[in-house]
């Protein structure tokens, strides 16, 4: 089965009750998880800058938004409870250790996720408890250091742009099995599904309700267009499975004098142990 986890980040601007109208959408959606990300103030302070055209409209610096969009964790066990609530499982990116021993007294949280601004930090996947589901995405690292993951992992092809080009996306990448799964960031269909029929068991995308303007909302998906994506996910599911040609090849039998040229059927029915077709 194909993982498909729709990521919110932090689209509810620290209000955790926004979280039950995002799961409510994306299980009707049909995604499997639904991801946050974990950002604390211990992270940053006041020289860090925002990425170029990421900064909120407050006029918050990344410190003072931290601060106040930053949850205890009573409130991400409420958010894990309400995700729970409507049938999908919690992920969450982690950006710091301060992160990760802060969410290992969430018991409700089911998928962690190493973003790619960390992927080059083993020491962070290192303290995550050894039973969770890990995904890393690479969407900063060079190919030395994309190989090193795989250890406790599913790695996620990613290219941290925002849209990211087709001939940037990396899809060529899963010829040689390097990646496990899509972290998206092309906001095209036809890359997710060729990474799929290329062997990705998880697809990531964002996802946002179609009334924000986000540093992502060039690349994520609304609600008509993630449930489109879904339904072609699971299409292609079915292509992919296990098949057994001869017991549909007996099903179809009945056809052959319509495809088969009349001269040959005697030999074809012949060589199938079958009289003369009718």
């Amino acid at each position: 089965m194909i993982t498909i986890a729709a990521e919110i980040g932090m689209v509810h601007g620290g209000d955790w009750t926004q979280v039950e109208t995002y799961a409510k959408a994306a299980k009707a959606c049909g995604v499997d998880v639904l991801k946050l990300q974990c950002h604390l103030p211990e992270e940053s302070s006041e020289l860090e800058q925002w990425r170029p055209g990421t900064a909120p409209a407050t006029g918050e610096t990344r410190l003072q938004y931290w601060t106040r969009t930053a949850w205890d964790v009573a409130t991400w066990r409420r958010v894990g409870q309400v995700i729970h609530d409507h049938e999908l499982q919690f992920g969450c990116s982690v950006f710091s250790l301060e992160a990760v021993a802060l969410l290992k007294q969430v018991p409700e949280l089911d998928v962690w996720k190493v973003p790619s601004g960390c992927s080059e930090w083993q020491e962070l996947c290192r303290a995550i408890p050894p039973d969770r589901t890990i995904w890393v995405s690479d969407g900063l690292s060079d190919a030395a250091h994309a190989a090193q993951w795989g250890w406790r992992t599913k790695q996620l092809n990613c290219t941290s742009l925002y849209p990211c080009p087709p001939e940037w996306s990396g899809l060529g990448r899963f010829r040689r099995s390097v990646c496990d799964g899509w972290s998206d960031h092309t906001g095209d269909p036809a890359l997710i599904y060729a990474a799929i029929g290329a062997g990705a068991t998880v697809v990531e995308v964002h996802f946002e309700l179609g009334h924000e303007s986000t540093p992502d909302s060039v690349a994520s998906w609304n609600e008509p267009r993630l449930r489109e994506l879904v339904a072609g996910i699971r299409r292609i599911e079915q292509g992919l499975a296990s098949m057994d040609k001869d017991a549909i090849a007996q099903a179809v039998k009945h056809l052959r004098p319509y495809y088969v040229p009349t001269r040959l059927n005697g030999r074809v029915a012949k060589h199938h142990g079958e009289g003369e077709p009718a």
